[in-house]
């Protein structure tokens, strides 16, 4: 971090996006202009690597955001949870409230940024590679079909929600979990797309793929007529494999009632899988999947079986 932090944009007069733009407007600001805010700090997102040593005249830009205060509305402990995309904590700094804003970046000469006073936000390996990953999250997210999520809106509100409660052994399950990736078929970019939603969670969390046992005719879809939060919690507390599997294949198909068809996208089914069978060649074939992208047009729908 470095402080203090100043920060500028260009807004326009005759559509002012931001409180700080229309606050310009309000006092005489026409055209295009630079609306200027004052923030605690900057965080520098350029790796140290790449500012010393370097040469000044090749290379003499690094990259900052605003260190900001939470919005009322956003929930803190969601926030550090990496729930939000725009906003990455910094427990190096002061407040335990302040956080990157990576919807707001520029950039800024070195020599700016040497006569700044210099605040380590981070001070371990796992802070770095957390803070480092959430930029990398930010930034090199696939662009899907605005399709999906209308398709998959119901679920992902069912996951929101769920996730925030500390009780539900859905929410628990959603939060071992190590990364939701999506594949296509055939590709996203044709006119018919049958989507796999794949929920990878970690090593020895899921039973045995092939467990000793015969299995009951229609088990799956009796199971499958409880609710998902039920199917979950019998799930967690389950120690038969065979009956575990049984329940995955019933939760599955459970967040697959969730979905429904929107445009392009025809098909959406889930498979909850270890991340020791998730392969690299399925890591290539699929994307990650940032619950964080979709719009949530059912947010006063979250539960539609009554959970």
């Amino acid at each position: 971090m470095a402080k203090p932090g100043g920060f500028q944009w260009l807004a326009n007069a005759n559509r002012p996006s931001s409180d700080a733009a229309a606050e310009s407007v309000e006092s005489g600001a026409e055209n295009t202009f630079t609306v200027w805010e004052r923030f605690e700090g900057l965080v520098v997102l350029t790796p140290t690597c790449d500012i010393h040593p370097r040469d000044k005249k090749d290379r003499p830009f690094v990259t900052v955001c605003p260190l900001v205060e939470l919005p009322d509305e956003v929930d803190v402990g969601k926030a550090k949870d990496g729930y939000h995309i725009r906003y990455v904590h910094v427990p190096g700094a002061s407040d335990p409230a302040a956080f990157a804003d990576l919807d707001r970046t520029q950039t800024i000469e070195t020599g700016l940024l040497e006569e700044c006073e210099r605040i380590p936000g981070l001070h371990t390996d796992e802070e770095q590679a957390d803070f480092a990953r959430a930029v990398a999250r930010k930034f090199n997210r696939f662009a899907f079909p605005d399709a999906l999520q209308r398709a998959i809106s119901k679920w992902r509100n069912k996951v929101v929600d769920s996730h925030s409660k500390p009780n539900s052994a859905e929410g628990q399950l959603f939060r071992d979990a190590l990364t939701i990736r999506a594949a296509a078929e055939p590709s996203w970019s044709e006119n018919s797309i049958e989507v796999t939603i794949y929920v990878i969670m970690p090593d020895g969390w899921l039973p045995e793929s092939s467990p000793a046992g015969t299995r009951t005719v229609g088990v799956v879809d009796e199971l499958a007529r409880m609710r998902t939060s039920e199917i979950a919690k019998r799930l967690v507390t389950e120690s038969d494999d065979q009956v575990r599997l049984d329940l995955v294949e019933a939760l599955q198909v459970g967040w697959t009632r969730r979905c429904r068809p929107a445009d392009e996208i025809s098909d959406v089914s889930f498979v909850l899988i270890g991340a020791n069978e998730f392969t690299y060649a399925d890591v290539e074939a699929s994307q990650s999947l940032d619950l964080d992208f979709v719009s949530g047009e059912d947010d006063e729908d979250i539960d539609d079986e009554g959970d």
